[in-house]
């Protein structure tokens, strides 16, 4: 215990949840209550909410979450994760959730009436009771104030309200009470996602005669029986509205001709296909084959994006249309509760138009961090929808075909030389929501390298001004390809050249050939870690000697020293640079006295009147 105990908790807890968040949450949870409390409260708000998320015993975390103080337990359940919230909440004493909601219900009726985010924090409330065990958020209740009780109530989705107050946590007097003090609207929706005894129960204990005349002329719809018509009820496009029509019957199949029923609709985001592990409960066990839709694999709710309510018009002849707006692609579970009991179908939301406001140019990835001449330079182009769903880029059969004139993405490119830019398909991945802009160039210098979207019928047409996606335009430098020896040049000095491209040079006689790297596009180059090599090849070889080298010219030395016909090479990484090789006729140099030979008999000595012989050789 005591102050050092408790930092020293707080910096491992830290610590460990650098490297390994889930390692992290369950030391937590193996530590006291109390000093596990104490070690949260000296972390971030956040990092210590995400701790406590990740503890798996929910009556783990719901004792250290007692151990605080009534507002930093309110602070940590509102930051937690929902479910995991949900979860210490339900394992809490009724009383220690109770003053927690109140704080949080007071943290956001002040923020609200300041800065923008008490709706925010309101939301998130709501979303943690609204996955509690009904009963113990009955508990929870019963515990707060009537007005505290009403406004959480009103806050959450009537088929949640009406599941607390059926759960029978809540004494039928306060239920009414409860219900009393709710908008009349809200009132009769919780009302009707009462199951029928349980309505009439509560109906005895509410003052609103309007309540109890609503509950008794309200038709009884059974929601397995009813059909479902139009295209809103298996698949809609993200941001735009979608409806469907729900055609109400009686428990035996029999239609109902008259409206009054309250339903409603909720649309539960799914987790992606590849989290999936655990099936969605279904309350009426019937969704199976009902529709295209229905066929899709069902997985977890999630409890963000907070889920969204469709609208509800009844047409007062037992039709009921349901308008809704989803803007997260993805698959739904869509809720329909009534009178107590819940059917579910299934929805498929699409990605709306390519928007090229959320599309994104990513930067591209350089071999040997260099763009080089002749290469092709990839960049890939994410598509997005104007809610950031990723969305993959019609087809060009998809674009003839279409009615519409939809957006492509087409890329060019400014610089000293031309550009070749398209924008192609990944064809490693033909369910790809990116697409390729790739760029080719051969003349080295600054280019700038832009990525747009324009409509398909003006998709080569120039001289208009196109706004850059983000994250373009690209600035990028052009570099030398590798030396190429059919292209690099060489400089010869100390050498003469007859008619007929003979070479011809004195023997003894210093020669310097100079090599200039050049790539194969013409554009200076360096030679890096290509081997050049000069030598002449005859009566006596020479291989010439390197004297000097800045990266894009080397300079060699070398000098023959026996007269004869030789053949000059000069070779690049093996291969023969352009020009190569070249007869050398290496000539005798100018008589040099002291390097003549003088031989004979004469040398001997010379008597008179004897001839004597002596011979110099140059």
């Amino acid at each position: 215990g005591g102050k050092s105990g408790r930092g020293a908790a707080a910096s491992l807890l830290a610590a460990m949840a650098k490297d390994d968040p889930d390692a992290a949450s369950r030391a937590l949870g193996a530590l006291d209550s109390s000093l596990a409390a104490a070690a949260l409260s000296q972390l971030g708000p956040q990092a210590a909410a995400d701790l406590a998320s990740g503890v798996s015993d929910p009556t783990v975390g719901a004792a250290l979450l007692e151990q605080m103080p009534v507002e930093k337990r309110a602070a940590m359940m509102v930051r937690m994760d929902p479910a995991a919230a949900a979860a210490a909440a339900g394992a809490m004493h009724p009383e220690a959730a109770a003053e927690a909601m109140e704080a949080v219900q007071a943290s956001a009726a002040a923020a609200s009436g300041g800065e923008s985010g008490g709706g925010e924090v309101a939301k998130r409330l709501a979303a943690m009771v609204s996955q509690m065990d009904p009963f113990a958020a009955a508990q929870a209740c019963s515990a707060m104030s009537k007005e505290a009780a009403a406004a959480m109530t009103a806050s959450l989705p009537p088929d949640r309200a009406g599941a607390i107050i059926a759960s029978g946590g809540i004494p039928a007097e306060d239920a009414g009470s409860m219900l009393d003090a709710l908008p009349l609207d809200a009132a009769d929706k919780v009302m009707a996602a009462l199951p029928p005894d349980v309505a009439d129960k509560a109906a005895q204990h509410v003052t609103s005669d309007e309540i109890r005349e609503r509950a008794a002329a309200r038709a009884v719809v059974h929601l397995p029986s009813s059909t479902l018509e139009g295209e809103g009820a298996e698949r809609c496009i993200a941001g735009v509205e979608a409806s469907f029509r729900l055609e109400s019957a009686n428990p035996g199949g029999g239609r109902i001709g008259r409206g009054g029923a309250i339903i409603s609709c909720v649309m539960h985001a799914l987790e992606p296909a590849s989290n999936s592990g655990a099936e969605v409960d279904d309350a009426d066990g019937e969704t199976e084959g009902e529709s295209g839709a229905t066929k899709m694999t069902t997985r977890k709710r999630l409890g963000f994006p907070f889920p969204v309510e469709a609208q509800c018009e009844d047409l007062g002849d037992g039709t009921y249309e349901f308008y809704y707006e989803l803007q997260r692609a993805g698959e739904y579970q869509c809720s329909l509760q009534t009178a107590g009991h819940e059917h579910c179908f299934y929805v498929l939301c699409v990605p709306g138009a390519l928007d090229p406001n959320s599309c994104t140019v990513e930067e591209p990835a350089l071999e040997f961090d260099r763009w080089t001449a002749g290469a092709p330079l990839e960049v890939r182009v994410n598509c997005h929808d104007m809610f950031g769903n990723p969305i993959k880029p019609p087809s060009a059969q998809e674009r003839v075909g279409s009615s519409s004139n939809p957006l492509v993405i087409v890329a060019d490119g400014e610089g000293p030389g031309m550009v070749e830019a398209e924008v192609v398909a990944d064809e490693s991945d033909p369910d790809a929501t990116w697409q390729i802009a790739r760029f080719r160039a051969t003349e080295c210098g600054e280019y700038e390298l832009r990525v747009f979207a324009t409509e398909t019928q003006r998709q080569w047409w120039g001289g208009m001004p196109r706004n850059n996606l983000p994250g373009a335009p690209l600035r990028l430098t052009l570099t030398p390809a590798p030396a190429d020896p059919t292209r690099s040049r060489v400089k010869l000095g100390g050498l003469k050249e007859r008619p007929g491209g003979m070479l011809v040079g004195m023997a003894g006689r210093e020669a310097s050939v100079v090599v200039t790297a050049v790539d194969k596009y013409d554009n200076p180059a360096e030679f890096g870690d290509l081997k050049l090599r000069v030598d002449a090849m005859g009566p006596a070889d020479v291989t010439f000697r390197k004297e000097s080298n800045d990266g894009s010219s080397c300079r060699f030395f070398g000098s023959p020293e026996r007269s004869g016909s030789y053949t000059l090479r000069v070779t690049l990484a093996g291969r023969t640079v352009a020009g190569f090789p070249r007869n050398l006729q290496v000539v005798a140099a100018r008589t040099d006295p002291t390097r003549c030979v003088v031989r004979g008999d004469a040398l001997e000595g010379i008597r008179v009147g004897e001839t004597a012989k002596a011979s110099v050789v140059a």
